[in-house]
């Protein structure tokens, strides 16, 4: 470095006391803002400078830096060794404007030993969170999801099954119904609709009393737009009082006669003969109930 980049400048640290020599140029770099080499400590050099003395030039065998123990004798008596440091690269901050807060200014590192702590010292730079590619799935939240659709679909169809021979009659459900069957392989029950048939003509025949039987005699008519089986029958025989004394429930079967069709064919009238057990004299009226 050539010589005149040098002055006879001395600056304390107020830290430690100890002492470095300091070149005009340095002091400009930062705004006279210096960091010691022994302690570390930042200060404003030109506010800590000493009083000089001319000092030899500095010879290339000499260390780059060279604290020297602060010592009680004047200045005039002490001569400080002629170190070189290499000039610093920091730029001089800016002023900021009043209103914001001004930035610190850049500090200039006496020597070596401080830029090596310095540099040491300096924070490691976090690597940015790496960005996840898609949406995490929660796959507990998906098995509690599935187990509780499927818990949901078991008791519907348990429901569906249950009111199979009820349900299958509704128009609405019909179409459900047909198209389970379709899967599962089961025949749905033919429509019926009791409140279409009608029970006509109804007449009793000559009643020879005990333990001959009571005959009685109707017509069914389907009055529905569709086929559908034939009914239950209930008789219930009634005293004059109201008073059920007996009753009979009869299925096709035993009241159709041989050869008939097990459906109702829509508005085709269908006779039938009933052949009872009578309670005797006390029954006077019956009544037939479709099941």
């Amino acid at each position: 470095m050539p010589d005149e980049a040098w002055t006879n400048l001395v600056c304390s640290c107020p830290s430690c006391a100890t002492r470095f020599r300091i070149g005009e140029d340095q002091l400009a770099v930062a705004g006279g803002q210096v960091r010691c080499g022994a302690c570390l400590a930042v200060f404003d050099g030109r506010a800590n400078l000493v009083a000089p003395r001319q000092a030899p030039a500095p010879t290339p065998s000499e260390p780059l830096v060279e604290p020297v123990e602060a010592a009680p004798a004047p200045p005039a008596a002490w001569e400080a060794p002629a170190v070189e440091t290499a000039l610093p690269t920091a730029t001089v901050a800016p002023e900021a404007p009043a209103e914001t807060q001004p930035e610190p200014p850049p500090v200039v590192a006496l020597g070596p030993r401080g830029a090596a702590l310095a540099a040491r010292r300096k924070p490691k730079q976090r690597k940015p969170p790496r960005e996840r590619s898609g949406a995490s799935v929660d796959y507990r939240s998906l098995g509690v999801s599935a187990g509780v659709t499927a818990l949901v679909l078991l008791l519907a169809v348990n429901v569906l099954a249950v009111q199979f021979d009820s349900w299958s009659q509704l128009r609405a459900m019909r179409g459900l119904y047909a198209s389970a069957c379709g899967l599962v392989g089961c025949d749905l029950p033919p429509l019926r609709s009791l409140a279409d048939i009608g029970v006509e003509d109804q007449a009793s025949g000559t009643r020879l009393g005990p333990p001959e039987p009571l005959t009685l005699t109707a017509v069914l008519v389907n009055r529905a737009g569709f086929e559908q089986r034939f009914p239950t029958l209930a008789v219930r025989l009634l005293a004059a009082d109201g008073k059920l004394l007996a009753q009979h429930r009869i299925a096709p079967r035993t009241y159709l006669a041989q050869g008939t069709s097990a459906a109702m064919v829509p508005n085709r009238p269908t006779p039938i003969t009933l052949r009872l057990d009578d309670p005797g004299a006390d029954a006077i009226s019956y009544a037939i109930t479709l099941w």
